[in-house]
């Protein structure tokens, strides 16, 4: 599958499994020049709901995964520290 965002997408994504974060789904978390975060279901793209999540700037660092906050963590393209939930 494909998922088209509006801008170009530059950083490393993070997959997370639905048994680490507690989500209905498996999913892929990837930062775009957009400014937004998108959750894609790892089994076929759907966009997951409450998603893209805009976080102020263009996002082109690594995405990681924080097990204490159960949140997807990275940096805007100006160093903003950046973190959206993964879990329900």
């Amino acid at each position: 599958w494909k998922y088209a965002t509006s801008d170009s997408i530059r950083g490393t994504p993070v997959v997370l499994p639905s048994a680490f974060t507690g989500a209905e789904s498996d999913y892929v978390y990837v930062g775009s020049d957009d400014g937004k975060v998108y959750a894609l279901e790892i089994k076929d793209g759907a966009l997951r709901e409450g998603y893209p999540i805009d976080v102020g700037g263009a996002v082109r660092s690594e995405l990681s995964y924080d097990f204490a906050t159960n949140s997807v963590v990275g940096k805007t393209s100006k160093g903003r520290p950046i973190s959206v939930k993964a879990g329900p």
